[in-house]
Parts: C-alpha cells; structure tokens; sequence
C-alpha cells in the first residue's frame, strides 16, 4: 500500500509538473495570438494605406500621361512644334515624358528642371539646326532642342574632366541630410543616364534655412540646393523660392 501510494504521489506531482507546464505554455500562446492579432490589424491598416496610396499615384501617373499627351502646361511656342506634323515627326520626345519624382519631391523636381521640361529631343545637332530655321521660316516661335550627339560628346567631356563632377561623398560628409536629386527622380528614356549626370550638381533638402548653411558649407563644390517646396539657392549664392501655387500650375504637378 505504501508502494502504490508513493508511485500514486509520484504520478500526481508529474501530473501536475506538466499541467503547470501547459498552463505556462498555454498563457504564452495566449500573449503570442494577442500579439500577432495587433500586429495583423496593424499590416491590414498599413496595407489599406499602401492602397490609397497606390490608387491616388496611379491616378496621378493618368492625369500626367493626360497632360502631357494633350500638350497643357506646354508654352504656346512648343504646342505648336508639337502639333505641327513636320516638326513632330523629327522629334524624340520631349523632356518631361517620363519624367517623375518620388513622392515628397514633386516640388524640387518642378523647381529645378521647369526650365528643361518643354526642352525637344532630336538626333544630332544638325537636325537640331535645322528645325531651328524652321522655326524662324514658319514663324512658330522659339523651341529648345537636346541633341543626342551633343549630349554624348559632353557626357565625354564630363567624364574626362574630373573637376567637373561634384564628389558625393564630400557633398555628404558636410550636408548628411542633403539628398542627390538624381536619387529621387526617375526619367524613362533611353539616354536617361546621360541627360541626369548633368544634374549632379542639384541636392534636396528640407527647408530654405537647411539649403542656406548648406551653401555655406559646401560654396566651393559649386552646388546647388532645392528644398521639397522648390525653395533653391543655386551655385552662384541666389536664392530663389516663394509660394508653391505657381509650381502647382506646372507641367510636371
């Protein structure tokens, strides 16, 4: 009787032994389901986000690809090059087809490059030339033309001429917080890494008061800095910027 007793006991403490065990497992489960529920409701949130978001910038891509197809925004002079079949024919594009920024830089994008969005791809620099005479002949107006065997001849140049090309690294061991406006922008173009290498010397950053110290840093590398509202001081130390509304009337937002 005392032997099937101990053996009884011994049942009973391993019994209990592993039901504490559960118990701890069970409890630990328990705040693991609690956990991974927080956090699904979190991805659900984030994921619904990421929908919106999705939906606005694809709905934005559609009005770009709208605009630009329809040629608004565009100066009288180039919608008249671009609606005259003679002239579009010999065209490769225009600057800002497929051209985008990353969200956030819609601004700085606008502010740097709005003097180079109406700017006409052409195959060389004779062709360039000639639709220049035609221009004057037809009394269009005026047009600025990117020639692609002038752009690879400085794109030469550039590569020769080191001095010519700003240092990053330097840039960003003054300026951490500055960003290279080549980084947040995409253009889609078959000669796209030609035609941003020579905007190298452009960096993004948050404020007017950030791209002022900036300048002040860095006056020697000859850059220039654009903040997200297209506030800029360039190379030469002059400060550009004001209201966002006449950038909001632009081609490119």
């Amino acid at each position: 009787m005392t032997e099937k007793s101990t053996a009884s006991k011994q049942l009973l403490e391993e019994a209990t032994t592993d039901f504490q065990g559960l118990q701890v497992r069970t409890t630990a489960l328990r705040e693991e389901t609690q956990t991974l529920d927080v956090e699904l409701r979190q991805l659900r949130i984030d994921e619904s986000k990421a929908r919106d978001e999705k939906t606005k910038t694809e709905s934005r891509m559609k009005a770009l690809q709208q605009l630009v197809a329809s040629h608004e925004g565009f100066r009288t002079d180039v919608r008249n090059v671009l609606k005259d079949a003679v002239f579009s024919s010999l065209l490769k594009g225009v600057f800002a087809d497929g051209l985008e920024a990353h969200p956030g830089f819609e601004f700085a994008l606008e502010g740097v490059m709005r003097e180079f969005l109406e700017n006409l791809f052409v195959d060389d620099a004779k062709q360039a030339s000639h639709l220049v005479e035609k221009l004057k002949e037809k009394s269009l107006g005026r047009a600025t033309f990117w020639a692609y065997d002038l752009l690879a001849k400085r794109t030469e140049a550039r590569a020769k001429n080191s001095s010519s090309q700003v240092n990053r690294d330097t840039l960003l061991a003054a300026v951490p917080e500055a960003k290279p406006l080549v980084d947040v922008i995409r253009l889609q173009h078959e000669h796209s890494a030609q035609v941003l290498a020579l905007f190298d010397h452009y960096y993004v950053v948050d404020s007017l008061g950030e791209a002022l110290s900036a300048f002040e840093k860095t006056a020697e590398l000859g850059v220039s800095f654009v903040t997200r509202q297209g506030d800029m001081v360039d190379r030469y130390g002059r400060v550009r910027g004001g209201s966002t509304s006449s950038l909001e009337g632009g081609i490119l937002y």
